[in-house]
This record gives structure tokens, C-alpha cells and sequence, in this order.
């Protein structure tokens, strides 16, 4: 009977999930990768956020088929929901556009664990390369031609002297959640007092700037003004860009100048999509 043991593995980590556990990107190998593996006696397994690659051993623990040094695995990433793009943070304003690829190619190393590096690639220029692609422009535009269905991007993982010949080398694949300024628009009386209203978060993570009249050139005010003619719109924004995360933040809390709890204890977290959230106290008031 075959023995194994650990050769690799890939841990996905997310900070807008739970415990950074990120589910929503599968794993699987590209179809090159696939007879790779049954060449070198290798198998995978997935979890929820993470990729093992176990090889078959002699005796000695010594791999039973070596691999070649310039041998590289690639995994597909494809997400499980469309939410994944709209909570990461990616250096383009357009990440639908791009193709990601993170590898360990640049490690020359061994550690205890490593991050893999990430490089964007433009899915036109893939599809479209010019007379000279480099090598991972090629790998690529081959996995684009090759695969069906939605894809993030893959993951490499390069045999190279960071590789040991007998343990286990742990890699994360670690992205970040997407950052924006909120605000609130407080759908008020006319005549109310900009100083009236004011947001307070019980664990000082997050701070708002002073409330303001909301500009008449504001789409969401012109918008909100259409609807109720008689209002005034007001709107607090907060002083820092926040991170989006799965669960909500319980508490921010809506105060109104003059009383001493909180008017709204518990504020709605506005949309990822938009980080803006519209609040009506018409009747509140």
C-alpha cells in the first residue's frame, strides 16, 4: 500500500468572511495539471478555503516519482458567488477585467509559510497577445481558451529549490476586503439644524465627520428631495474608508443633540455594493 505525505498546501483567507475563512472561490486543477498529478502519484484534496497536495513516498519518505525542477502545478480559481468581486479589493477599478494569478514563483526560500504574490493580467491583452507573449501571458491565455465558465484567476505553484524534498510547505493566498467611505442621508425636517444629528460607534472603530446639509447637485439628494419636496436632507460621512465584512457592525448609533440615548441604538450598515444608507425620520421627528 502507497504511503503519503504532505507536499503543499494553500490556505485562501479573505477578512470579510468569519475567521477569514473564505468559501467563496473553488479550487481545481487545470487540465494540464490534472495528468501532472497522476504522472507524479500526487493528489489533492480541497476544504473550504483551502488546497492539499499529498505525494506518494517510498520507504525512506523520499517521493516515490521526483518532480522535475521546473515543473509548475496550476489551479483554477472560480467563484461560487458573484458577492466575492464586490467586497475584494483590486488594484483596478474595473476587476472583472482581469485575470489573477498567484504563484510562488519569486520564492527562493524555504519558510514556515508564505504568501503567494499576485499578478493582474488584462483578459483582452490575453486574448489578443502581440508577436512576443512572455511565459505566464501564454500559460494563461491557454487556460482562458481551454476552460469554460466564470474564473478568477489560478493559482501557480512553481517546484523550485523553496520546495522541500521531505516536508511540507504551507502557502496563503491572501486577498483584502474592499474599502470605501459610508454615508448616511438623513431624511429630515426642513429647518433642522445640521449640529441636530450625529453617528457614535460603542467600540470606536469607526468616526464620523459632522453632519451636513447634503449639496443640491448631490444625485442621492435630488433623488431624495423628488420624494418627499418638503424634507431636507442631510448627510455624515465616515472619516475613513471602511472595510466590508459579512457581519454587520451592531453598534453604531444615530444621536440626536439634546437627548441622552442613543435615537437609533442599532444604524443599518449600508449595502457593500454602495456604501450608502438612507434613513427617514419624517416620522421619527
Amino acid at each position: 500500500m502507497l504511503q503519503y505525505q504532505p507536499y503543499f498546501n494553500v490556505q485562501i483567507l479573505h477578512p470579510y468572511y468569519p475567521e477569514e475563512v473564505c468559501g467563496d472561490l473553488s479550487i481545481e486543477p487545470a487540465q494540464g495539471t490534472q495528468q501532472q498529478l497522476k504522472n507524479h502519484r500526487l493528489v489533492w484534496r480541497t476544504g473550504i478555503n483551502s488546497l492539499n497536495v499529498l505525494r506518494a513516498v517510498q520507504a525512506d519518505h523520499q517521493p516515490l516519482i521526483p518532480v522535475d525542477e521546473n515543473t509548475c502545478f496550476t489551479f483554477l480559481l472560480r467563484p461560487r458567488t458573484p458577492e466575492l468581486m464586490s467586497v475584494t479589493q483590486l488594484q483596478s477599478e474595473h476587476p472583472v477585467s482581469y485575470f489573477y494569478v498567484f504563484s510562488n514563483a519569486s520564492h527562493t526560500k524555504r519558510t514556515k509559510k508564505k504568501s503567494l504574490s499576485v499578478t493582474e493580467l488584462e483578459r483582452l491583452s490575453l486574448a489578443k497577445p502581440g508577436s512576443t507573449p512572455s511565459s505566464l501571458d501564454a500559460r494563461c491565455a491557454t487556460i482562458l481558451n481551454q476552460e469554460t465558465g466564470p474564473l478568477f484567476g489560478c493559482i501557480e505553484i512553481h517546484h523550485n529549490a523553496a520546495l522541500s524534498a521531505k516536508a511540507n510547505q504551507e502557502f496563503t493566498l491572501s486577498l483584502s476586503a474592499k474599502a470605501q467611505v459610508w454615508q448616511y442621508y438623513l431624511v429630515v425636517k426642513k429647518g433642522t439644524a445640521a449640529t441636530a444629528f450625529s453617528i457614535r460607534d460603542k467600540d470606536n472603530e469607526i468616526t464620523f465627520a459632522d453632519a451636513a446639509i447634503a449639496d443640491s447637485t448631490d444625485p442621492i439628494a435630488t433623488t431624495i428631495q423628488s420624494r418627499f419636496p418638503s424634507s431636507q436632507t442631510m448627510v455624515l460621512r465616515s472619516q475613513q474608508p471602511v472595510a466590508c465584512r459579512a457581519r454587520s457592525r451592531p453598534n453604531l448609533q444615530l444621536m440626536k443633540k439634546g437627548t441622552t440615548k442613543p435615537w437609533i441604538p442599532h444604524l443599518p450598515n449600508p449595502p457593500n455594493q454602495q456604501a450608502t444608507q438612507v434613513i427617514n425620520l419624517l416620522e421619527a421627528m
